[in-house]
């Protein structure tokens, strides 16, 4: 989703071994400059790059064992559509945010807005906008009955990126709610 130039889908096909990689941006620009890419790096029986609302997109396709979130800023409205997509038995998103002034507390009514959570400004602001952008990805998942489980997770200034394993089971969700609760609670919210 919103792949811009497409480079991480060329990349998928080169160095992770992907048999099939669906390339998808709302802008004219950005599908000419990924499927030139696509061309030029000779992975065009691999790769698709496809015009359009990404969340429009993945809805009509098959499942997808990895989805990849990476907007410029703000993820969330991204994610509605993603349970609809990502493989019940066990699939992998990745989920970027560039927002990293609203996840660390310079703006908390925007995150409150946004993520649906509470922002601080700290000396372990980083830690804290990691955990928030996992709860936001993590909730439109719940809600479809994908239990979530962070992976990998990485901060960098602005810039925060998770990867989330997605299992589909409404025992597994339940369970992660009940762990959010607890967190919740041990914290004060």
């Amino acid at each position: 989703m919103l792949a811009a130039t497409g480079v991480r889908s060329v990349r998928a096909a080169l160095e992770a071994g992907a048999t099939r990689v669906l390339a998808c941006d709302a802008k004219p620009a950005a599908v000419e400059l990924i499927r030139a890419n696509i061309e030029r790096n000779g992975v065009s029986d691999i790769v698709e790059a496809v015009q359009g609302d990404a969340r429009a997109i993945v809805l009509g396709r098959e499942w997808f064992d990895i989805i990849d979130v990476d907007p410029f800023g703000c993820p969330t409205p991204f994610l509605q559509g993603v349970s609809a997509a990502i493989r019940p038995r066990r699939g992998l998103i990745g989920v970027s945010a560039t927002d990293g002034a609203v996840l660390c507390g310079v703006h908390p009514k925007v995150c409150m807005r946004k993520y649906g959570s509470r922002s601080l400004k700290t000396p372990y602001c980083h830690e804290l906008a990691m955990r928030i952008l996992v709860y936001a990805s993590a909730l439109p998942l719940l809600r479809d009955d994908y239990a979530v489980r962070p992976v990998l997770s990485h901060a960098s200034i602005h810039f925060f990126r998770v990867y989330l394993e997605t299992r589909k089971g409404k025992a597994r969700a339940d369970l992660k709610i009940n762990h959010i609760r607890n967190e919740q609670q041990h914290f004060g919210y």
